[in-house]
């Protein structure tokens, strides 16, 4: 707590005056996430401070978008095989929400969803080859990637001290994906959203994990070698091993 409210004062310090307009002054405890070999997840914090209007608080974590294809095995003489496939543009990698009390308390479906918060308002565009409608596809995203971590909702997680001070922790874990993501910080009132901010996040590769991937992408054919002699290797010197013993 008295950590929390040092890392406000210093926050409301380097902002300056305080403009009579101002209702809402955030920050993360760190932009940037390294990943390592003993990266196991970690979580992040996020705080700050309200004006005298008070309200709630909503904080959505987003990134970094993706184009993937959804396929679905069926039956065809005897074997299964991929049936249908829908492909998608601009899917989240990671999407985690957090707020102070449950997201229907706080503002209307039409809202949220016009400010592009709630699993439901988790809109993709695909691409189907069936006549299935792809929501069904979709919904399929969203479940398992709820059971992997990487789709959350925490109605609840947003701490509101003496009704001026919040804070929340976003936790991403092991499989969290690379890229850049932005996280918002909302400010309700009446139902409304009255200011928003929006605070950048890069989520990276470092030592030499960072100089492996960085190779494989600018020279995936060495890599691809190596990576063949490398396991050649392996196999021999196991191959060696249990020859002697």
């Amino acid at each position: 707590m008295r950590q929390l409210l040092i890392a406000i004062s210093v926050l409301l310090a380097s902002s300056g005056p305080v403009q009579a307009d101002a209702t809402l002054v955030s920050d993360i405890s760190s932009h940037r996430i390294g990943i390592t070999s003993s990266y196991t997840g970690t979580e992040l914090l996020l705080f700050g401070a309200l004006g005298e209007g008070g309200g709630d608080v909503v904080i959505v974590v987003r990134g970094p978008d993706q184009d993937l294809t959804v396929r679905r095995k069926g039956r065809v003489g005897g074997v299964w095989l991929n049936t249908d496939a829908v492909s998608y543009r601009g899917v989240p990698g990671f999407y985690a929400i957090a707020s102070n009390r449950p997201l229907a308390e706080i503002a209307s479906e039409r809202v949220l969803r016009r400010n592009g918060i709630g699993m439901s308002s988790l809109k993709f565009t695909g691409e189907t080859s069936t006549a299935e409608t792809p929501d069904v596809f979709a919904d399929a995203i969203r479940r398992r990637r709820q059971a992997n971590g990487l789709y959350r909702s925490d109605e609840g997680a947003v701490a509101v001290i003496y009704d001026r001070l919040f804070r929340a922790t976003i936790p991403f874990p092991a499989n969290v994906p690379v890229g850049n993501y932005n996280a918002q910080i909302y400010l309700f009132q009446e139902g409304q959203v009255v200011v928003g901010e929006t605070k950048p996040i890069i989520i990276d590769k470092s030592g030499i994990e960072r100089a492996i991937f960085i190779f494989s992408r600018r020279q995936p054919a060495l890599y691809g070698i190596c990576a063949v002699i490398v396991a050649c290797l392996a196999g021999w010197g196991a191959a060696q091993f249990f020859r002697k013993r």
